[in-house]
């Protein structure tokens, strides 16, 4: 009995019964051969590359690298569309089923790219090839991850920042604004350095600072103010690559938050909802990885934070501004705070020659408290607002004033702007039409008096006779 025989047969597409009747031998003796030693389904594993020509080797190379664009987006041909365009040449290879071509596909991919990723980035670039996981993300203790997602409530469309301690997986708070009222297209814009710098500046007073805060490239989360300000604490900076989802621990969470909330009750404005919904989550029983058992995040013991005096954390987050001190007198954002430098106050002088530099620190919560600091960084005092129109106290609100003041400055220029134009367009039509009045009276007078003038000749000529 020759097994090479059983193996042609095989290779032919005959099932396992048909070889039995071809050759005459019992269905067990056939798959015993063919299982033995064998890949999958007791098929041989006999497809090379060598069985294929430099020609159709050339042909499938080609179909596996081929691309095509579809809605913006690389699409590749499938191996089954392959097949078919090639079936063929592979019949005359004795390649007879699809699964003898994968097989064969495989072995070729291996030999040719190494293997199937280096293919796809062959094919789509390194933007579009797919991402390859680069193993389970560490869970260290102590470390906040914060991200942003937008929600829709109500008919109104917010934005929400997110701050997640990755090991006990609890959500430590939450932060929202409304879109619209920012003027906003999408949720990351929604936000400004201040808003992030306020969440923080909550979360660290309430559960301390962390060793670490992972966010993405945001601009609001890579801001010289926020990075100034994590530094001065202690914190690392670390950073993950955003729309990648097995980076970022957070993406899980925000999504399992989302369906708790389709499903809860009872909330009258969305900051109600997203507290009763974050509760729920932290009380719920999960399965982590990194637990043997399920456990809720609310019960697990927060590690790696440390206490820092809430003076300090606010000084951390503070504005920081570089100003001289003339006429006793410090201007930001159009607002004067007064200050008397130490120096003149001891000595009893009046304005100096040369003004002093000074470095500004601006409280994020409250605007009219100001810290006052040398250039070396000595503390020498508080300044004291001044200003005759007396903003909102909060630091985020007068900013955000003050730049709807200036959408409407822009916007009320632009509107003259058009007005001016549409006057000058107006006025421009206007002319015309005189012009082509004076045109259609001059060519009337002018034919009026031609048909005068040939009347007289006429009369002349009848006289004359």
């Amino acid at each position: 009995m020759s097994h090479k025989k059983i193996y042609k047969l095989r290779q032919a597409g005959l099932s396992i019964r048909q070889i039995a009747q071809v050759l005459g031998l019992p269905i067990a003796t056939i798959h015993r051969i063919l299982s033995k030693g064998k890949g999958k389904r007791g098929r041989p594993e006999k497809y090379t590359t060598d069985m294929l020509p430099a020609q159709v080797k050339e042909k499938l190379k080609a179909l596996l690298l081929e691309v095509n664009t579809e809605k913006g987006r690389k699409r590749t041909t499938s191996l089954r569309r392959i097949h078919a365009l090639l079936e063929i040449e592979l019949r005359m290879v004795g390649v007879n089923t699809l699964y003898g071509f994968y097989k064969l596909t495989e072995r070729f991919v291996k030999e040719e790219w190494g293997s199937w990723e280096r293919l796809e980035l062959a094919r789509k670039g390194v933007k579009e090839a797919p991402k390859v996981s680069k193993g389970k993300i560490a869970r260290d203790k102590g470390i906040v991850e914060i991200d942003a997602t937008g929600y829709s409530y109500k008919g109104k469309l917010y934005a929400v920042m997110l701050a997640l301690e990755i090991y006990s997986m609890r959500i430590l708070g939450f932060y929202i604004v409304e879109n619209k009222e920012r003027q906003a297209s999408h949720y990351n814009k929604a936000f400004s350095s201040l808003d992030v710098a306020k969440f923080m500046l909550s979360l660290f007073s309430e559960y301390g600072v962390p060793k670490a805060v992972k966010t993405d490239n945001e601009k609001i989360l890579t801001s010289e103010h926020i990075t100034r300000s994590l530094s001065e604490l202690g914190v690392e900076i670390r950073r993950t690559k955003p729309y990648q989802a097995n980076q970022k621990l957070i993406e899980r969470v925000i999504r399992e938050l989302k369906d708790i909330a389709r499903v809860a009750r009872g909330a009258s404005t969305i900051e109600e909802l997203f507290s009763q919904v974050i509760d729920t989550y932290n009380r719920q029983e999960h399965r982590f990885e990194h637990f043997q058992k399920p456990v809720s995040p609310a019960e697990v013991e927060l590690e790696g934070f440390k206490e820092v005096d809430e003076d300090a954390l606010r000084r951390a987050f503070a504005e920081r501004y570089e100003r001289v001190v003339r006429n006793n007198s410090i201007r930001i954002d159009n607002l004067v705070y007064e200050f008397y430098m130490p120096t003149d106050a001891e000595k009893g002088l009046g304005r100096r020659k040369q003004a002093d530099k000074v470095v500004c620190l601006r409280d994020i919560e409250d605007i009219t408290k100001l810290e006052v600091y040398s250039v070396s960084g000595e503390f020498l005092g508080v300044a004291r607002l001044i200003s005759t129109e007396l903003p909102a106290l909060e630091t985020i609100e007068y900013k955000q004033v003050k730049q709807k003041e200036k959408r409407q400055a822009k916007r009320e220029k632009e509107l003259r702007e058009e007005l001016r134009e549409l006057q000058e367009a107006k006025i421009q039509e206007t002319q015309e039409d005189i012009l082509s009045l004076l045109l259609v009276e001059t060519k009337a007078e002018t034919s009026e008096e031609g048909q005068g003038e040939e009347e007289i000749d006429i009369l002349k000529l009848f006289g004359g006779d």
